[in-house]
């Protein structure tokens, strides 16, 4: 969750050596940081159910499925091929993939290898009380809420046949809800707006359950977000905020426990909060088991707008007004995202240097590009801001380190330059030294090593951490104990830009070999919440 009120223990002012961002972002960007541990033999199930015959849609249904199975495939691993993906699943697929009360095991049993897969389950629909028995069901999109005994999926039933599986482990995640009541208003005809208690939930058996709400409360839905609040919240602490300060000991891997204190702390807040309801996160497992390992510079998938929101995009957008371009270009400098051809309009992204996007064509007789962008949909952006990109081949025969080595002396030069520029010539000397000192010897292995793939992935991962979660003034440090290497991240200052984006100045050091150096960087933040570090 970005919360910047509580960056400002103790604001920093501006450091005469910012600028030694430039080294740290080559380093950054040169390792593979959304490469997931491969877990080939790994299963998982995902359902999103959200258009129904006889009840009411559940709007965020399909989001939370494809943010779901985006965490599956790229932060746990697993391979596409055994991803079953189900959208407005039947009764009839449910049976098939989970089995029946009896007979034969559904098709996810055979997709296993026994004692070496993971299986993973997440389903986001209704859940429904049958009236009769109260028992607790998954609803099917050709169900009927008031006959769950006959056309629902028993929760009882989903236990028992995940609970025999041949796994390695099983994780089922529930998005939905059995007291039924949805936020669009009552599932059942009899309901009346009352909320039906159903009997107590059958006992899991060693499955590791994470479920949205109570038994009694209603699951709500994220309108700004548009996901499920429990998904949209799980998502958020799995992808790193549960492992930080207060909840987790920021240790790069996210437990039961740690997920637990930060939905009771986040999610249960804004439900109360947003919607006087109150909503409790259910989980069941080990408190110490651990659910993710994070994965440096893993981003969340985010729905798009909707078709609406782009139709009200400020005029003009017609073909009459647009000149197509239909391309890809890349920022010459920091570019905004405009909702309006105007430099007084609101901002939707910042565009770091070198950043591609799209770029739908140009407004005529105006000094404006349309572009496009996951996440904000539509928007523009000034015109010598963006450029063609750059297919400039590296200079033959050069070899790897030499190439570090070229990268680090032009960061170095820029830095100096800008430095300078801003602060004088001593301290643009002193900001391209400190580049070369720090970042040179990483690339060409001098002073006793050279900083790997893993301790890179580590450097940054905590860099990230420490952006989003903690405090001015505040340290987190990270180590490799198989290399023997180190370093820790500090926030010093949060600041906002004219353009609305949160940034921060750090101070980022590193231990190599004995060898003890440090840089200081501004990084802004993403509306994806991933921090990018820029030249101020």
């Amino acid at each position: 969750m970005f919360r910047p009120d509580i960056w400002r223990r103790s604001a920093a002012g501006p450091t005469v050596t910012a600028l030694v961002v430039l080294a740290i972002l080559t380093l950054a960007t040169s390792a593979p940081l959304l490469a997931a541990g491969s877990n080939a033999d790994a299963v998982a199930v995902i359902i999103g159910n959200r258009s129904y015959d006889q009840a009411p849609e559940v709007k965020f249904a399909h989001n939370d499925a494809e943010a779901v199975k985006h965490l599956v495939l790229e932060v746990l691993g697993y391979r596409a091929a055994n991803v079953i993906d189900l959208r407005d699943a039947t009764l009839a697929q449910m049976v098939a993939h989970f089995g029946a009360d009896k007979g034969p095991a559904g098709k996810l049993a055979n997709w296993l290898r026994p004692g070496r897969s993971d299986v993973f389950v997440f389903y986001s629909g209704h859940g429904v009380p049958g009236l009769e028995n109260r028992r607790r069901y998954l609803l099917p999109v050709d169900g009927d809420p008031n006959l769950a005994e006959i056309t629902g999926y028993p929760l009882a039933r989903l236990f028992t046949n995940l609970g025999r599986l041949k796994a390695r482990s099983v994780t089922l995640v529930l998005d939905a809800c059995f007291s039924g009541q949805t936020p669009a208003g009552p599932l059942l005809a009899s309901a009346s707006g009352v909320l039906l208690a159903p009997r107590p939930a059958p006992k899991p058996g060693g499955l590791r359950i994470l479920s949205a709400a109570a038994a009694d409360q209603i699951a709500s839905w994220d309108e700004d977000t548009r996901q499920g609040l429990f998904t949209e919240h799980l998502l958020a602490g799995l992808y790193g905020l549960a492992d930080g300060n207060p909840y987790g000991d920021g240790d790069g891997a996210v437990t039961l426990a740690e997920l637990g204190r930060y939905l009771d702390d986040e999610m249960s807040y804004q439900a109360k909060r947003r919607f006087s309801r109150r909503q409790k996160a259910m989980l069941v497992g080990p408190a110490d088991g651990v659910l993710v390992r994070l994965v440096p510079g893993a981003r969340r998938w985010r729905p798009g707008r909707p078709a609406a929101a782009v139709r009200r995009a400020p005029q003009p957008t017609d073909e009459l007004a647009i000149e197509p371009i239909e391309r890809h270009l890349v920022a010459g400098a920091e570019a905004v995202v405009r909702k309006a051809p105007s430099a007084g309009a609101d901002s939707l992204a910042l565009l770091l240097p070198g950043e591609s996007v799209y770029v739908a064509g140009r407004l005529r007789e105006r000094n404006w590009y349309l572009v496009e962008g996951g996440g904000w949909g539509r928007g523009y952006v000034f015109v010598p801001r963006l450029q063609e990109r750059s297919h400039t081949p590296a200079p033959s025969g050069r070899t790897g380190n030499e190439s570090g080595q070229t990268i680090v002396a032009a960061a170095a030069a820029a830095a100096r330059k800008v430095a300078s520029d801003l602060y004088g010539p001593e301290a643009g000397r002193l900001v391209g030294r400190g580049i070369e000192i720090l970042w040179g010897g990483l690339f060409r292995g001098e002073r006793g090593g050279e900083l790997g793939q893993d301790d890179r992935q580590r450097m940054v991962r905590n860099l990230q951490l420490a952006l989003e979660l903690d405090p001015s003034g505040s340290e987190r440090r990270w180590f490799n104990s198989a290399s023997g290497n180190g370093g820790a991240a500090r926030p010093l200052r949060t600041f906002r830009t004219a353009a609305g984006i949160h940034c921060r100045d750090f101070r980022q050091t590193v231990q190599l070999g004995g060898q003890h150096g440090e840089a200081f960087g501004t990084a802004c933040r993403r509306p994806d919440g991933h921090w990018r570090i820029i030249a101020k």
